[in-house]
């Protein structure tokens, strides 16, 4: 098995949450944190 840390982010997320790109829900995730706000990942729940 090889380690996590070893492997491509991006080709991580991919493995383990397809479509994690396409939802939107990291753009707001990065939104929040240059925004230096809390998140609002409801939209997703």
């Amino acid at each position: 098995m090889e380690p996590i840390m070893g492997r491509d982010m991006p080709d991580l997320i991919q493995e383990v949450a397809p479509n994690y790109f396409e939802t939107g829900e990291q753009q707001e995730g990065a939104n929040a944190f240059l925004e230096k706000r809390k998140p609002d990942f409801s939209p997703w729940r």
